[in-house]
């Protein structure tokens, strides 16, 4: 399950498209879209709330439509991030750490069987045309990301994974796909972006194109990460029979 804003809607949209055509998936593996436009860290984070609660009813009903219930969630992938952020850094980075905290502490409440939880920060907003969530804030919402895993590690008991240790507060956390890049200079595995990767309108949304390159990002880690590797792929029989 995905949980995120538009941004994040746009690359499952990609994902699904790359991962229709992969081969060797898993095929009980069932990925459902749970992003919506609009909604940001800040208001999903409270259930209850106004936005919150429309949010989480959007995610409700289409895990329905897939023919999925919330007790069948085991794995999300969180990409979140604030409109028209303006409080320099590490301010910003600082707040949306702490929304996604709370989002992820939620996450088991509203998905007992839940396990794993994959974040990534935002993509290259350096072609931006507006404030929703231009440069430098896309590249520091890594830092977000970066410090809420770290505080895992270290063990806080509000974040607790293992109900063997202690009562279980959220999922293990972990790095998704990191998708930002400096705009055309390509990164040491070669991945980079075009101008026509986003949309004329706000250079911030992925165009077609984007989604598909973002897409690709994601299946790439969900086939070889070393913690989605074993659920993620088909399992490969030795059998005589099968060889």
């Amino acid at each position: 399950l995905s949980i995120g804003m538009s941004n994040t809607s746009q690359a499952s949209s990609g994902f699904e498209k790359v991962l229709a055509s992969a081969e060797g998936v898993n095929p009980s593996v069932l990925f459902v879209n749970g992003a919506v436009g609009g909604m940001t860290a800040s208001r999903i984070q409270n259930p209850e709330s106004a936005d919150g609660a429309k949010y989480w009813d959007i995610v409700d009903a289409r895990l329905k439509k897939a023919g999925a219930t919330r007790a069948q969630v085991q794995v999300v992938w969180i990409k979140e991030a604030d409109i028209g952020p303006n409080e320099g850094f590490p301010g910003y980075a600082k707040k949306l750490a702490k929304e996604l905290a709370t989002i992820v502490q939620m996450v088991p409440k509203r998905f007992p069987n839940v396990k794993l939880a994959y974040l990534s920060s935002r993509t290259y907003g350096g072609y931006a045309t507006s404030p929703l969530n231009p440069e430098p804030y896309a590249y520091e919402s890594a830092f977000s990301v970066k410090w809420l895993i770290e505080r895992q590690i270290k063990g806080e008991p509000d974040l607790s994974y293992d109900p063997g240790k202690a009562e279980r507060k959220a999922p293990w956390l972990s790095w998704g796909p990191y998708l930002w890049a400096n705009g055309s200079t390509k990164r040491t595995d070669g991945f980079s972006y075009d101008k026509s990767d986003f949309t004329a309108n706000d250079g911030t949304h992925l165009t077609p194109a984007g989604q598909e390159k973002v897409g690709r990002l994601l299946l790439h880690f969900f086939q070889t990460d070393t913690t989605t590797r074993p659920w993620f792929n088909a399992k490969i029989s030795n059998s005589p029979e099968q060889k």
